[in-house]
C-alpha cells in the first residue's frame, strides 16, 4: 500500500511540471503563498535561529497603461536573506532583505521594436513579521500534531521607487525595485503532522499605503493548501494549490486597467535535508486558471531556498 502511495504522489509531482504554463493575467507584486514560509508551520524551538537564502525568478508582461500601443516585459530575479528567531516555543520573528534585479523592456505591439529598456538592481522592500502559535496539540501515541498560528508583518519602503530609463523617464510601477509604500499583512495558518505526511492551509491579506507618486497597489488576498510526503528520511515531495485575488491598482484615484484579478497555481516542490540542520527547498508555481482584468501575462515562478538552523 505504501508503495502505491509513493508512486501516486511522485506521479502527481512530476505531472505538475508538464502542465501547460500558459500566460495569465496577474499582479506582478502581489505574490502567492505564505509570506512567512521560511518560519515553518511547526512548533518553534526556543532559542533557535534559522538563516535562509531565498532565490526567486519570475516573468511577466503587461500592456502599458500610459500608452496602449506598447507592451512592457519584465524578468525579475531576487535573492533574499531571511533571519528567523524563536524567542519562545510559540513565537517566530522573521526579517528578510531582498536584492532585486529586473530586466524591463518596452516594445511597440504592432512592430515589435524595442521602444525603451532598463535593468535596475538594488535593495528591495525589507519585510519584517511574526508568527504566533495560538494553539498546539501533540498526541505522542499516534505521532500526530495540530497547530494553529496567526501571522502579521509589514514590508517597508526601502527599495528604490524612482528608477528611470536611459531617457531619464521614470519606468512603470511594477518594474520598480520597491513599491514606495508600506505593506502590512495578516494571515492564519493551520498545520497537521502525522509522519510521513504533513498538511498545511494558509490564508492572508496584504494592504498597501499610497506612495509619493499617488499610486496604491491593490489589496491582495492569498490562500494555499500544501501536502508533504516524506519519501525517505532526508527527502520529501510537496504538492500544493495556491490562489490569489488582487484588487485593481489605482493612480491618483484612477483605476489601472491592467492590474488585479484571480490566479490559481499548482505548486510542486521538494525538501532535502543535506546534512544535519542544512536544508534545501524548492518549488515552482504554475498558473493553471485565471480570471483577471486587463492585458497582462505571467509565467511560472521558480523558488529555491537554502536554510540552516542554529541551536542555542
Amino acid at each position: 500500500m505504501i508503495n502505491i502511495i509513493k508512486f501516486t504522489f511522485s506521479f502527481l509531482f512530476l505531472l505538475s511540471f508538464f502542465l501547460p504554463q500558459k500566460s495569465v493575467h496577474a499582479c506582478s507584486v502581489c505574490g502567492m503563498g505564505d509570506p512567512m514560509a521560511t518560519a515553518g508551520d511547526s512548533r518553534p524551538v526556543a532559542g533557535q535561529i534559522k538563516v535562509s537564502l531565498e532565490n526567486q525568478f519570475l516573468t511577466a508582461t503587461a500592456v502599458s497603461d500610459d500608452n496602449t500601443d506598447n507592451k512592457e516585459s519584465l524578468q525579475q530575479y531576487s535573492v533574499k536573506p531571511v533571519f528567523v528567531y524563536s524567542p519562545a516555543e510559540f513565537l517566530n520573528i522573521v526579517i528578510g532583505a531582498p536584492l532585486v534585479y529586473k530586466n524591463w523592456v518596452l516594445n511597440n505591439i504592432a512592430s515589435g521594436t524595442i521602444v525603451n529598456s532598463t535593468k535596475p538592481f538594488g535593495l528591495g522592500d525589507i519585510d519584517a513579521g511574526a508568527r504566533l502559535f495560538i494553539f498546539q496539540n501533540t498526541n505522542l501515541n499516534q505521532q500526530m500534531r495540530h497547530s494553529l498560528a496567526m501571522t502579521a508583518g509589514i514590508t517597508m519602503p526601502t527599495g528604490n521607487n524612482n528608477v528611470k530609463d536611459d531617457l531619464g523617464v521614470r519606468i512603470d510601477e511594477h518594474s520598480q525595485i520597491g513599491t514606495g509604500s508600506w505593506g502590512p499583512y495578516v494571515g492564519l495558518l493551520y498545520a497537521f503532522h502525522k509522519d510521513p505526511w504533513n498538511f498545511s492551509v494558509y490564508s492572508g491579506v496584504r494592504f498597501h499605503t499610497v506612495n509619493v507618486y499617488d499610486y496604491i497597489y491593490g489589496t491582495g488576498i492569498v490562500a494555499g493548501i500544501t501536502t508533504q510526503f516524506r519519501i525517505w528520511e532526508p527527502f520529501a515531495l510537496t504538492l500544493g494549490i495556491d490562489a490569489r485575488y488582487a484588487y485593481n491598482d489605482t493612480l491618483a484615484g484612477v483605476t489601472q486597467v491592467n492590474t488585479g484579478g484571480a490566479v490559481f497555481g499548482a505548486t510542486p516542490g521538494f525538501i532535502l535535508n543535506i546534512v544535519s540542520d542544512l536544508w534545501i527547498k524548492g518549488n515552482v508555481q504554475i498558473p493553471f486558471y485565471t480570471k483577471l482584468s486587463g492585458q497582462q501575462t505571467v509565467g511560472a515562478t521558480f523558488n529555491l531556498n537554502l536554510e540552516y538552523a542554529f541551536h542555542s
